[in-house]
């Protein structure tokens, strides 16, 4: 699995959107995983 951080919540969503649905988990700044 690889890690992505995003600043944002909203920009961690739209890195998630771009990608494939399995392989990456996308967390925001926080540290929460988006699902």
């Amino acid at each position: 699995m690889k890690l992505i951080i995003a600043e944002k919540p909203s920009v961690a969503r739209a890195i998630q959107d771009c990608l494939p649905a399995t392989g990456y988990a996308v967390t925001n700044c926080f540290g929460h995983l988006l699902e």
